[in-house]
Parts: structure tokens; C-alpha cells; sequence
């Protein structure tokens, strides 16, 4: 029993601790918000996110592949609605179909930070940019520190 509290205690501290960055950013627009709320749409979004890259990158390319090889699309279709679906067409080193879900993903987020936090989308655009800039030198002095520490 006390394995299972400490287990939601740690997941409660790990989501806090996730969501710090955005908090930060929020503030530094000048944004209202507790930190409750900002651990609430950070959970939120990532679900959402993980869906729908799911949808569009399985059963979007699954989709496409079995249309394109049963013939129902045609021949001349087949090679290049495959190319789609692979490693050979790829966008910004991705397969096409995983970057319209990171795309799509992308404008989802943005969408739902703008009205959770009563941002504009150039506000929301630019708490995107220092919410990403904040992890990205967290992490860095994570990765600094355990070098340090662990050699």
C-alpha cells in the first residue's frame, strides 16, 4: 500500500516538475495561471497529441498502404501513395505521413494553449518558442550536472 501511494506521489511530483517550463513561460508573457492549471493542460495536450499521431501515422498510413496495393487506387498510384506511407518520401528526414502528424500536432497545440491561457495565437506562438528554449536549457544543465556528478 505504501509502494502504491508513494508510486502516485512520484507521478504527481514528475508531472509538476513537466510542466514547470511552461509555467515559467506563461509567466514571463505575463500570463495568469496556477500551476494546477498548467499541469492539467500540459496532461491534456500530450494525451491529445499522442492520439492523434497515432491516428495519422498507423491507421492513416495502413490506410493508404492496403488501398494502394489492392489495386483499388490504380497502378500508377500504387508506387507513389507507398512512397508516402515509407522511409521514401521524406520531409524535414521524416516519412510524410509522421510529419502531417507532427504538423497537425503542432497547430493543436497551439490552439489549445491560445484558449486555455487566453493567449493570442502570435502570444501562444511565441510561449511555444519559450517554453521550448526553457526545457531545452534545463535539460542541458540536467545532462551538464550528471556528467559532472557521474563522470
Amino acid at each position: 500500500m505504501i509502494d502504491f501511494a508513494l508510486g502516485i506521489v512520484v507521478g504527481v511530483v514528475i508531472l509538476v516538475i513537466g510542466a514547470l517550463p511552461l509555467h515559467i513561460a506563461i509567466k514571463i508573457l505575463g500570463g495568469r495561471t496556477t500551476i494546477f492549471k498548467t499541469v492539467v493542460v500540459s496532461v491534456i495536450t500530450g494525451i491529445l497529441l499522442s492520439f492523434i499521431g497515432m491516428m495519422i501515422e498507423g491507421f492513416g498510413g495502413a490506410l493508404v498502404s492496403s488501398l494502394a496495393h489492392s489495386g483499388v487506387l490504380g497502378s500508377g498510384l500504387e508506387r507513389q501513395l507507398s512512397l508516402y506511407t515509407s522511409s521514401g518520401y521524406m520531409i524535414f528526414g521524416m516519412p510524410f505521413l509522421v510529419f502531417v502528424g507532427k504538423a497537425l500536432g503542432f497547430l493543436v497545440k497551439l490552439v489549445i494553449y491560445a484558449k486555455s491561457f487566453r493567449l493570442s495565437v502570435v502570444k501562444a506562438l511565441v510561449l511555444l518558442g519559450i517554453h521550448f528554449l526553457i526545457s531545452f536549457v534545463i535539460t542541458l544543465v540536467a545532462a551538464m550536472l550528471g556528467i559532472a556528478v557521474g563522470g
